[in-house]
Formats: C-alpha cells, structure tokens, sequence
C-alpha cells in the first residue's frame, strides 16, 4: 500500500493512465492502484506485459529477470 507522492501507487509503483489502462474496474471502483490488492497490482502488470514487454520497467524489470539484450 504504498503512495509516496511522486505520482506513482501501489508496490508496482504505476501512474494514473497506467492503472486506467490495464485496470479500469478498479480505477474507477478502488481508486489508485496503492488502494487494490496485492494480486489486482500483479494482474494488470502482467496485462501490461504481456502487451509492452518490459517497457513500463525499463530498469528494475531487465535486472530483475536478468534480461540481457540480444
């Protein structure tokens, strides 16, 4: 539950448009994502993936899954 006041929520720290793009449902009924569950966080993250690749995580995504460029 975290919204430190830098513009991004939730432990996967998304924006706004982030958030309304891959979980509409629980923007508008939850509000920002520091207000969702644990698991809603990881859903749209995964949605998110799944259509951007690791995009939306340009530094802690590649080092966490130790991407390496080809």
């Amino acid at each position: 539950n975290i919204s430190t006041g830098n513009g991004y929520y939730g432990g996967l720290q998304m924006d706004r448009t982030f958030a309304k793009t891959y979980d509409r449902w629980a923007y508008y009924n939850l509000g920002t994502p520091n207000n969702w569950s644990r698991e809603r966080q990881i859903k749209a993250a995964i949605r998110a993936y799944k259509t951007r690749g690791l995009g939306p995580w340009p530094n802690c995504g590649k080092r966490k899954l130790g991407y390496r460029p080809v």
